[in-house]
């Protein structure tokens, strides 16, 4: 009693990181006809053998383009963890691997890809992960991309902004299929 009081305000730096994440990639995707969703379920994904439901799985964005269950899509996991010097943990893999599948077209010979973006202290290169089978072939791919948040802030509301969207863009390579692959007519990678 008497002594100092302090007063404290915490973020919840995961959300507060996927929703920056979201608004960015829906900046830098804007009338490229690619859609940008948050928190959209799918819940037909994960099922008993006789068809029922066994649970729901949730990917924090997911970029679309087209519509139904031929579209093209793929899973964005945002991270706020410091993955620019480290390797992305295990679980975090086996998440976006699932996510991969479970969004892929079984039209589509295209090896199914998520992405995991994270922050950054500078900028880095994308990095690939690759899940393979036995045999090596590959099963599904991660590309992690690393937003380098001091530049990126610095530049909210400025000119330099639209290059940085143009390379976070381009960073999410094979990103427009070609559009018959929409259709099931053609494959893409």
């Amino acid at each position: 009693m008497g002594g100092p009081t302090a007063r404290t305000f915490l973020l919840e730096m995961n959300a507060l990181f996927e929703a920056f994440v979201t608004r960015l990639l829906g900046e830098a995707f804007h009338g490229t006809g690619v859609a940008v969703r948050a928190q959209h379920p799918l819940r037909g994904a994960i099922r008993h053998g006789d068809g029922r439901s066994y649970t729901t799985i949730t990917p924090d964005i997911q970029l679309v383009r087209g519509h139904g269950p031929g579209a093209w899509r793929r899973s964005v996991d945002a991270k706020y963890k410091l993955y620019t010097d480290r390797k992305i943990k295990p679980e975090d893999l086996y998440q976006s691997f699932a996510y991969a599948n479970a969004l892929s077209a079984s039209h589509v010979a295209a090896t199914p890809t998520a992405y995991i973006v994270f922050a950054s202290d500078r900028d880095v290169p994308p990095d690939h992960v690759v899940l393979r089978r036995f045999d090596g072939s590959p099963i599904a791919r991660i590309t992690a991309v690393g937003l380098n948040l001091p530049d990126i802030l610095g530049a909210l509301g400025g000119i330099g902004l639209s290059p940085m969207l143009s390379t976070l863009r381009d960073q999410f390579g094979g990103i427009y299929p070609p559009q018959e692959s929409l259709n099931g007519d053609a494959t893409s990678t």
